[in-house]
């Protein structure tokens, strides 16, 4: 139960008035750390008192008294297994009973069968705590995807308009090929378009044959696709250019015509030859709706009459749509602002990201409807992003005891049932 003991560590729960190291010195914690990683059960940077004298450095949080000290360890504390006579007296260490209720509670959290293991209670959150948390959720997805971007921007040498391009690509693949759309985009250097970006078919042929999507001319072909393989064929020479790997990587089942990879591919050809200078639009934008209007805009000549290479279709004018947007603006725009922002040590684009989101539909899909049958609202993408983090990165992985619910859940449990122990008391 080492977690239980780095949770209460973590969480500030110990009665500090009555804190004793096991030598019966007083005991006062400043500041608890941080955990170097997660579950690591290390706390760097605490600081303590020990009869008044202060101390700083690290804090380790073991499972029982076997635990030992390493490195800069100011303090350990660990759960006392009735065996005191194997602790150093002298040592700076801080024992702890954590009684049978507090166990309980944590593998029954823990034990549950449903996908959030305390959804049933989410309605009883005070809402400036359901409020703030959500908002917090969202933070740290927004957090997680530019992980990536900034890696991008280490690759790409702190190019922020090559960065933008693969994001709002990979963005494009809604999720179910947002993989294939990133290869593709970095096998394709945004250079390479723009020295075509007066020609939407050129555009369009170095993109479907970098996509693997283009196979060879006159094999059942229609004119127009013939003609972009032949395009192609003249510009991966001119360029090195060579498709992906792997035809297959694209999927299809379970996808709508309107978001097949064809259009989305036609999509990111006609957007690349309508704008220059695409980063510094979104950075320069003022609001969302400016925002979107860079995204507003529909396919048009082979695209009327086609989902995907040959099979003609009645005409419908085709675009991404409010929705399609939303997505983008998700999952493409707003982690670029927020990782711009992080780079920059700027809030305003963190807000602007923030904002962004707060400004889209919620997203529908099984998380979310699985927290709307809990009874939690879901009003914005904001909401339903914070879903999703907090089922991917807490429920579903059982970290309740690392969750502001878990911790809310636990807190009175806990301070009614622990006790600290002292080898003269």
């Amino acid at each position: 139960m080492d977690d239980i003991l780095a949770f209460i560590w973590r969480n500030n729960l110990l009665k500090r008035e009555s804190l004793r190291c096991c030598d019966g010195r007083g005991l006062r914690v400043v500041s608890p750390g941080r955990e170097t990683s997660c579950g690591s059960g290390v706390f760097a940077g605490a600081v303590i008192e020990t009869d008044g004298k202060r101390t700083s450095g690290n804090v380790a949080v073991s499972p029982s008294p076997k635990g030992g000290k390493t490195g800069n360890v100011i303090l350990t504390v660990a759960e006392a297994d009735g065996d005191l006579r194997k602790w150093n007296s002298s040592s700076p260490t801080l024992l702890v009973e954590i009684g049978r209720e507090i166990k309980e509670a944590a593998r029954n959290l823990r034990s549950k069968t449903e996908e959030a293991p305390c959804g049933g209670t989410m309605t009883q959150l005070p809402p400036l705590f359901a409020a703030d948390l959500f908002t917090s959720l969202a933070l740290e997805r927004l957090q997680n995807k530019s992980t990536r971007i900034l890696k991008w921007l280490e690759l790409y040498n702190g190019d922020w308009e090559e960065v933008c391009y693969v994001s709002i690509a990979r963005s494009l693949g809604f999720g179910i090929n947002g993989d294939p759309f990133e290869e593709t985009a970095r096998r394709l250097p945004l250079g390479f378009l723009r020295k075509h970006a007066d020609s939407l078919f050129q555009t369009e042929a170095m993109l479907f044959g970098c996509a693997g999507l283009l196979g060879k001319p006159d094999e059942g072909n229609d004119g127009y696709t013939n003609r972009l393989c032949n395009e192609f064929g003249f510009l991966s020479r001119k360029f090195s250019l060579s498709p992906i790997e792997g035809k297959e990587k694209w999927r299809f089942s379970g996808v709508r015509p309107s978001n097949f990879p064809h259009q989305r591919i036609a999509f990111l050809a006609k957007f690349i030859t309508r704008f220059d200078g695409i980063f510094a639009r979104i950075t320069d934008a003022r609001d969302a709706s400016e925002i979107r209007d860079i995204f507003d805009f529909y396919l048009d000549d082979y695209w009327d009459t086609h989902y995907t290479f040959g099979r003609e279709t009645p005409p419908v004018k085709k675009s991404l749509g409010r929705g399609g947007n939303d997505i983008v603006l998700i999952n493409g725009i707003a982690p670029l602002l927020y990782a711009y922002s992080c780079r920059q040590g700027n809030d305003v684009y963190a807000d602007r990201a923030v904002s962004l989101i707060e400004n889209c539909r919620p997203e529908r899909n099984h998380i979310t409807k699985r927290f709307a049958a809990y009874g939690m609202p879901c009003d914005n993408a904001l909401a339903s992003q914070a879903m999703v983090e907090l089922y991917n990165g807490y429920c579903s992985k059982r970290r309740c005891l690392e969750c502001r619910i878990g911790m809310l859940y636990m807190k009175g449990i806990i301070c009614d049932n622990i006790r600290i122990i002292c080898f003269n008391g």
